[in-house]
């Protein structure tokens, strides 16, 4: 049979169609890109037809699309619009009939509309005409909505509506999306692109409005207009040599245009005039300003540029808007928004009237915000929630607003309130890390932390995510607080499985890095007297979190204990106070007295020993000598360090030291008199100042002032005093209401903080998702090129705990760069793909490329055709050819995915049940689907192949979820069963009385639920569940039930090798016995019960970057138990058991950068039973593809076998 192309197909039809009518098959030359459907393209052509008024096109595709479908509605009404232009009113009210009677109402009041529109309701249509000329477009959007009742009936009307919608600023991103599934829906339609283009310049996106109407420049009846737009486009594009060069291009193809002739005049005159003016210095500096602004770049020096251009080119549109965006930056938005009117009053082109409007929108709502945030951080909160309510009325879709108000309303304490402005910031982003913070907080239920977990429990495992710090530190106090009720607890009342225990051991085990919390945990089990479990759970944390806090808090835990030899031992063994904070120097100093009484009272010393030991010690630490002197009875030795201690004798240098010993010892007035001391000399340090107010907040801080404490922070923040990190975050994490004022100091004085402060303060921001600092510090990044790969990668990571999609990106991309040029030693950095191909095998290397993949993956589409054959023993074979198209959806966070399965059955010679009557032995048919496929779900819809016997809908959703180390999945679907050509087409039989009588076509629909564990070692573990109900016509119905586990042991795992054995058990069993070729049967293996117990060993193999390959045995042991075949007399049970054998084998293989084949072949072993596989295919991926092969390749999955 030939292989015909739809449109070819659709030309042969229009000559056929007084003959005979055909049936479309999905079947396409082999370099057809994709599979049209006959009614898309007769569709389209009738679109194309009513916008160029083209009747006789109209007509043509109504006629063919009739022929081969004589009951298309859609072909109906568009003859019935058809007959509407040429007032054939007696044709329309029996197409109108016909609709109605064939239960397409809605096609039927379309045409009824298209009618009225055009006779009884055309003054109303006129009238919303006028006012969209005469400039009220939202009068006249509400009027045509109302007119139209929300049902447009023609592409023309459609149109139509969006350029309504176009000419609105509010509705400018909705009317665009609107415009991009029109031009998917009806592609390479040139009015259609026209509009979308118009639209994009409308606002801004000139680059892909340019490209538009390139592409539709040489189009027959739109060139010239293309042609002109995209020259209109032109002059607000910078100029240069190849800016003219294009102009000319245009003007030469339309040498007979006066208008594009003229435009090309104009283009050639504005570029002498512009090469004059960029001998100006002045100007030639305005120009870099400009650019720097589109880099989201703004300088001091900047600003002074624009201003004294403005005073030199005054009223130039550009220039103020330019100041505008400075103001804007400098929060002065009065500024800001006086420049952006006089702009749009002196610019005389109409089409930017719409783009001055949302950019005066935009200032006027983050100017409401930021005072919302101002009055909120005063306290004012009934003026932060004006401001807020003020801002949701120029833009509601920002969650930050409803967060203010829920905030506020948090602060007054109107919990109820505050929920439900939380409940609406998570609709509009679900994943905003604030607004699921002020939702938990005003959960009805929270009056405990155990309340307040349970209201965190209900949340969805990617808000979990978001506050996955603040859920694991609650866990902790949670269990923190179970333990402190107690009065006792057995190590073997731990074991059982009690929500709490588990909570309990989930804790325990955890890695998170809260050294106080854990500190706080480890010493309620010493009280309880499982003194291993605290001391594991402190070394756990010590060596996972070796950090000076971690030890900090593992030295005090210790010091609790007494146990001083081994908080010595964790000791450095040169340490400066410089690098210590004043409680860290204290606790070490705590540690070395403890050990040295320690060691004292285990030695029979004499006096003279004990005062040489003591003389030793006072040369490390003179204050620790001081309590030692003292307590062993050498009081005068005391007293005389003490005295020696003269704040007027110390210099300026010690006396900054020795605040710090003062403090840490809890000497005050040793403390207030050096301070006082530096006072008179008037040489307190900056380092000294900040340590006396550090010890005052610090003070705070334990105290539970956390107010004072931060008020003292912000203080000193502003005086440019250096605040440890570690504080910074200690308040903010008791506090979170701090991090914008801390942020706002900060920033002031972002050029003169460390590299290492300049990070800590860009992952606050990103933590707390304040984008106004995360815009000022990525604007400073560049001038920070000492930053490692690794500060990169912590930016990165954060950012991907604050979901930021973008600054993953940036971030993760630039870890990697700097990661290849310091691994390399290279001079420079490389192109990212050649890092990415050169990546290590190194935990941060392979998190950084496993990130990009995940992020590459959003954007990636691909199409997909394969081969799969199955040699089923008994003489069955089966041959599938699935095509596949899959799209990415980057904006819905997802996947498109449209398929066509092409199955052939062959079931060999079979006859039905007890006679010797042959059943029809092959089928072909054709199944479609299409599915959406999510981050953590997906949902399919379907049918089984068209052309079997029998043909029905399937389906199914399935979902994901994750609980630390396991990996949950469970879904609901309806399957045919492929089990034989009986249960997968059915089949037809004559009866001896030579009547026809079908059977057979099973489905099974059910649900399956399936979990996996592994918590990062080589082993782990797996198992599933699933119940499904098997139907059929003419078919008993049947249960079935199975379940398998089993085990792995990775004794390799890297990127190039993994080698691995398991064990698995397996069992299943079914209602009745229905494996017979007989009317009531389905003719599918249906044991009553079904064990197996199976070991596979497993090798994948990385030949090269673009090639993989790997097998797979296994070995088998089997029993099975089958009743007689259900209602058929004289039959008997059976039982079966034996040993089997299995062998598969992968490979994986990237052509190029798009290209990508996979091979699989399957072989199994017994007796009785060597069914075998072979499939193969090939895939393209639209994006170039930088990932290396995959070392376990995913083998081709039908649509039949789908979760």
């Amino acid at each position: 049979m030939p292989v015909i192309k739809w449109n070819k197909r659709a030309l042969l039809l229009s000559v056929m169609s007084s003959i005979l009518v055909i049936s479309f098959q999905s079947i396409a030359y082999d370099d057809a890109p994709i599979y049209v459907s006959a009614e898309s393209w007769f569709d389209t052509q009738i679109v194309i037809g009513e916008l160029k008024k083209d009747e006789t096109l109209v007509l043509s595709a109504i006629e063919r699309w009739l022929a081969i479908d004589p009951t298309s509605a859609h072909a109906k009404a568009a003859l019935g619009r058809l007959s509407i232009r040429n007032n054939d009113n007696e044709e329309v009210d029996e197409i109108i009939a016909e609709l109605t009677a064939s239960g397409n109402a809605r096609e039927a009041k379309k045409l009824s509309l298209y009618r009225a529109i055009r006779t009884s309701k055309i003054e109303q249509y006129n009238q919303v005409r006028l006012l969209h000329l005469g400039g009220q477009s939202q009068k006249a959007l509400n009027l045509y909505s109302k007119l139209f009742d929300n049902v447009l009936p023609s592409i023309e009307y459609q149109l139509e509506y969006l350029k309504l919608k176009s000419a609105i600023s509010e509705l400018q991103s909705e009317t665009l999306n609107e415009y991009r599934q029109l031009d998917r829906q009806y592609p390479n339609v040139a009015y259609i692109r026209i509009e979308l283009a118009k639209h994009l310049g409308r606002y801004g996106n000139t680059e892909e409005a340019i490209d538009i109407y390139k592409s539709l420049s040489n189009d027959r009846d739109f060139g010239v207009y293309a042609s002109t737009s995209w020259l209109n486009e032109l002059f607000s594009s910078p100029m240069s040599d190849d800016w003219l060069a294009t102009f000319k291009s245009v003007a030469d193809q339309h040498p007979e245009n006066l208008g594009i002739q003229q435009q090309y005049e104009t283009a050639k005159r504005n570029w002498e005039r512009e090469k004059t003016l960029r001998k100006d210095p002045l100007y030639r500096q305005k120009l870099r300003v400009f650019e720097g602004i589109r880099a989201g770049v703004y300088t001091d020096s900047g600003y002074l540029t624009l201003k004294r251009a403005n005073k030199k080119w005054r009223d130039d549109p550009e220039i103020l808007t330019a100041m505008s965006r400075y103001e804007y930056q400098y929060k002065n938005y009065n500024e800001s928004l006086a420049l952006l009117y006089q702009a749009q009053k002196l610019d005389d082109n109409p089409d930017l009237d719409s783009y001055y409007s949302s950019l005066i929108r935009s200032v006027e709502f983050w100017q409401l915000l930021d005072k919302a945030r101002f009055y909120q951080s005063n306290q004012q909160y009934k003026q932060a929630s004006t401001a807020a309510k003020a801002a949701i009325n120029i833009d509601p879709s920002i969650a930050l607003s409803y967060v203010i108000l829920g905030q506020n309303e948090l602060s007054r304490g109107l919990k109820a309130v505050a929920h439900r402005y939380a409940k609406q910031a998570i609709e509009l982003e679900p994943l905003n890390r604030s607004a699921i913070l002020v939702w938990v907080d005003s959960h009805p239920s929270n009056v405990s932390n155990q309340s307040l977990l349970a209201a965190m429990n209900l949340l969805n495992s990617e808000q979990k995510k978001v506050i996955k710090v603040e859920l694991n530190r609650l866990r902790h106090q949670v269990v923190i607080d179970t333990l402190t009720s107690k009065s006792r607890l057995s190590e073997q009342s731990l074991q059982n499985n009690s929500s709490k225990n588990q909570l309990l051991r989930v804790v325990v085990a955890s890695n998170d890095d809260f050294p106080w919390l854990k500190k706080e945990l480890a010493e309620q089990f010493q009280r309880l007297n499982l003194p291993l479990i605290g001391d594991d759970i402190m070394a756990r944390s010590y060596q996972e979190h070796p950090t000076g806090e971690t030890l900090h808090a593992y030295l005090l835990y210790l010091s609790g204990l007494k146990r001083w030899s081994e908080a010595y031992s964790l000791l450095p063994d040169t340490y400066s106070n410089d690098v210590l904070s004043s409680s860290e120097i204290a606790t070490y100093g705590r540690v070395e007295l403890g050990y040295h009484k320690q060691h004292i009272d285990s030695k029979s010393m004499s006096k003279n020993e004990l005062s040489s030991y003591i003389t030793q010690v006072e040369n490390r630490n003179r204050a620790v000598a001081i309590v030692l002197w003292e307590e062993y009875g050498f009081s005068k030795e005391a007293k005389a360090l003490i005295e020696s201690v003269k704040p007027r004798l110390l210099t300026t240098s010690e006396l900054s030291a020795f605040s710090i010993v003062a403090y840490e010892l809890n000497e005050a007035n040793l403390h207030h008199g050096i301070y006082e001391e530096a006072q008179r000399r008037q040489s307190v340090s900056i380092e000294m100042e900040g340590q006396h107010r550090l010890f005052l907040a610090e003070n705070n801080m334990a105290e539970g002032r956390i107010g004072s404490a931060g008020d003292i922070y912000l203080d000193l923040l502003s005086r440019s005093y250096t605040v440890p990190h570690d504080n910074l975050l200690e308040l903010v994490d008791k506090e979170p209401a701090y991090a914008a004022q801390i942020l706002d100091t900060m920033s002031a004085r972002i050029n003169e903080a460390s590299d290492q402060e300049f990070v800590s303060a860009l992952l606050l921001a990103i933590d707390t998702k304040q984008q106004e600092y995360i815009n000022i510090y990525n604007n400073h990044l560049l001038m920070r090129p000492n930053l490692t790969s690794f500060d990169y990668w912590l930016l990165q990571d954060q950012a991907k705990e604050s979901d930021d999609i973008g600054l993953v990106k940036q971030y993760a991309e630039r870890s990697l760069l700097l990661d290849d040029k310091e691994r390399n030693a290279l001079s420079s950095t490389r192109s990212l793909q050649q890092a990415y191909r050169n990546a290590d095998d190194h935990w941060m290397t392979n998190s950084l490329v496993s990130t990009l993949d995940s992020l590459r993956d959003r954007q990636q589409s691909h199409f997909l055709v394969g081969s799969e054959f199955n040699n089923v023993p008994g003489g069955s074979k089966y041959l599938t050819i699935p095509v596949e198209l899959k799209l990415a959806m980057p904006d819905y966070d997802g996947h498109l995915t449209l398929r066509a399965d092409t199955v052939y059955l062959d079931g060999g010679n079979q006859t039905y049940y007890g006679t010797d009557d042959e059943i029809p032995q092959t089928r072909l048919g054709q199944a479609f689907s299409v599915g959406w496929e999510a981050y953590n779900w997906k949902v399919d819809l379907g049918t089984t192949p068209v052309g079997f016997v029998y043909t029905d809908w399937v389906g199914g959703v399935e979902g994901t979820v994750e609980f630390g180390d396991i990996s949950m999945r469970g879904n609901i679907s309806k399957r045919p069963l492929t089990s034989s050509l009986v249960s997968y087409s059915g089949v037809e039989h004559y009866s001896e009385s030579d009547q026809s009588i079908d059977f057979g076509g099973v489905m099974k629909t059910g649900g399956t639920v399936s979990a996996s564990w592994n918590d990062g070692r080589p082993f782990g573990v797996w198992g599933y569940l699933e119940h499904h109900l098997l139907e059929g016509t003419n078919v008993e119905d049947n249960t079935r039930t199975s379940f398998m586990t089993g085990s792995y042991y990775n004794f390799v795992s890297n990127n190039d090798e993994s080698f691995s054995v398991g064990g698995s058990l397996f069992y299943m069993g079914y209602e009745k016995n229905l494996s017979e070729v007989v009317i009531g049967h389905g003719n599918y293996y249906s044991p009553q019960s079904y064990y197996s117990i199976t070991a596979p060993v497993t090798y994948f193999k990385r030949m090269d970057y673009d090639w993989t390959v790997g097998v797979r045995g296994t070995l088998s042991f089997s029993s099975a138990k089958l009743d007689a075949p259900y209602l058929i007399n004289g039959a008997n049970s059976s039982q079966t058991r034996g040993f089997s054998s299995g062998l598969q084998a992968y490979t994986e293989y990237n052509l190029n950068e798009h290209w990508t084949v996979v091979g699989y072949l399957s072989q199994q072993f017994s007796s009785e039973y060597k069914p075998s596989v072979l499939s193969v295919f090939l895939k393209y991926n639209f994006d170039a593809n930088w990932q290396r092969a995959r070392l376990q390749p995913d083998p081709l999955r039908l649509y039949s076998d789908y979760y």
